[in-house]
């Protein structure tokens, strides 16, 4: 057998399919009802302008009952009006009718913990000085269900 290191930049991708794939087949053995395939759920949400430009997004992909989130980003003009809450709250109620029970996340010192600590989400594990001079955290929330009202 021999060891191939991928040169960075030059990604083969069958065989990161293969390899996700041995994964992904070994795993539905251990949990026979997770959904298959690489990417069982994507769960995406843009913020558009009038013009229909992109202002803001949410990332998210779908497993195991969890939404994760990956990414989550809106136009600077847009922060701290209240846009960003109601993306996650409405992410995290399509991931409810999806059969989500948990949602889970990740973020820098320098990001936005404070802001998904608001919205119910604790930390669940940290690394000190990752990136150097900061601190990286994961952050889970319980998905309640839905309200009478609705989505906020």
């Amino acid at each position: 057998m021999a060891y191939h290191l991928v040169p960075a930049g030059t990604a083969d991708e069958q065989r990161r399919r293969l390899v996700r794939d041995s994964l992904g087949a070994y795993n539905r053995t251990v949990c026979p009802d997770m959904q298959s395939g690489e990417h069982p759920g994507h769960l995406d949400m843009y913020l558009l302008d009038k013009q229909g430009q992109v202002q803001g997004g949410l990332l998210g992909l779908i497993r195991w009952r969890w939404l994760q989130v990956d990414e989550m980003a809106l136009a600077p003009h847009l922060r701290r009006q209240g846009s960003g809450s109601r993306m996650l709250r409405l992410a995290e109620a399509e991931a409810r009718k999806r059969g989500c029970t948990r949602s889970v996340l990740d973020t820098a010192s320098f990001q936005a913990r404070p802001f998904y600590e608001k919205l119910g989400y604790r930390v669940i594990g940290e690394i000190q000085d990752s990136p150097p001079g900061h601190a990286f955290y994961w952050l889970k929330n319980d998905l309640a269900p839905p309200s009478e009202e609705g989505v906020p």
